[in-house]
C-alpha cells in the first residue's frame, strides 16, 4: 500500500550538511524575492535643508530659465507647462507652434515693450545662451506678472503644491547685472503675505536683473517669481509673487 509519508521522508534533512543546503536554497529565494521589491534608497528631500546635489539642481534649473530683452532693460524669465487645448485662433494657434515655450517674467520687465511695440524683444536661453525671439502674450499690470512665448523648445520647471513655510530652503535664480544664471541662497522669511496676498519675503539676495526670475525650493520646484527688493533704514527685503498668482493671470 502506498505510504504518502515515504515521500516526506526522502526530504528530512538527516545530517547537518543536509540542513545547510535548505538553508542556502531558502536564502538564496529570499534574497531574490526581495530584489522584487522597490526600495527607496534616500529620504525624500526636506523644504527645510540644502538639496543634496546642489550642482544639479542648478544645471537643471537653467535648462528652464531665460534673460529677457526689452530695448535698453532686461529681466530674467522661467518656463511654464502649459495647456494650450483651449486655444482655436488660427493666428494664436501658428503663434505657438513658432513659439512653444511659455516664459512667465514681470510686468516691470516688459512694460517698455507693451507700450511701445517697435522696441526690440528677446530672450537669451539660460543653458546656452542662444538669442531667441520672443511674443508678449498677456500680463497684469496690478499683479507684476507677464506671460511670454519664445521661439525654442525649452524645459519646464515644476511648481509647488506645497503652501510655502518659513524657514523653507530657497534659490533666485536669474540675471542679475546681465550676469546670466546667478545664483543666490537662501531660506523664507515670511510665510505672512504681509505686503500683498501674493509676496513671499526671503533672504535670497535679489538685484536689478533677478526680475522675473524663480524662486526655487529644495526639491528643485518653483514656489514663486522674484519681484522687486525694498531697503528700509539699511534693512533689505527681498520679495517674490507667489505661484498662486498665476491663476489670477491664466484664468485656472
Amino acid at each position: 500500500m502506498y505510504d504518502p509519508n515515504k515521500l516526506f521522508r526522502k526530504f528530512e534533512p538527516e545530517s547537518v550538511n543536509a540542513r545547510s543546503w535548505i538553508a542556502l536554497v531558502l536564502s538564496v529565494l529570499a534574497l531574490l524575492w526581495l530584489t522584487q521589491i522597490p526600495v527607496s534608497t534616500t529620504e525624500e528631500q526636506s523644504f527645510f535643508a540644502a538639496p543634496k546635489d546642489l550642482e544639479q539642481l542648478i544645471a537643471e534649473t537653467k535648462k528652464s530659465l531665460v534673460t529677457v530683452f526689452c530695448g535698453d532693460f532686461l529681466g530674467s524669465g522661467w518656463v511654464i507647462e502649459m495647456d494650450t487645448s483651449s486655444i482655436t485662433k488660427s493666428d494664436e494657434v501658428q503663434l505657438i507652434n513658432e513659439y512653444p515655450s511659455w516664459v512667465v517674467t514681470n510686468h516691470h520687465v516688459v512694460e517698455e515693450c507693451i507700450n511701445d511695440e517697435s522696441l526690440p524683444f528677446s530672450a537669451v536661453l539660460g543653458a546656452n545662451e542662444l538669442e531667441r525671439d520672443a511674443e508678449l502674450w498677456s500680463w497684469d499690470e496690478d499683479n507684476d506678472i507677464a506671460l511670454l512665448v519664445v521661439k525654442a523648445k525649452l524645459k519646464p520647471l515644476t511648481l509647488t503644491t506645497e503652501t510655502p513655510k518659513a524657514g523653507w530652503w530657497t534659490m533666485a535664480i536669474g540675471s542679475p547685472w546681465q550676469l546670466n544664471s546667478s545664483v543666490s541662497i537662501g531660506n523664507l522669511v515670511s510665510e505672512d503675505n504681509s505686503v500683498t496676498d501674493y509676496d513671499l519675503i526671503t533672504t535670497s539676495l535679489l538685484n536689478p536683473g533677478n526680475s522675473g526670475g524663480p524662486l526655487i525650493n529644495s526639491r528643485g520646484e518653483v514656489i514663486g517669481t522674484n519681484t522687486w527688493s525694498v531697503n528700509e533704514s539699511g534693512s533689505f527685503y527681498h520679495i517674490a509673487t507667489s505661484v498662486d498668482i498665476l491663476c489670477v493671470l491664466l484664468e485656472c
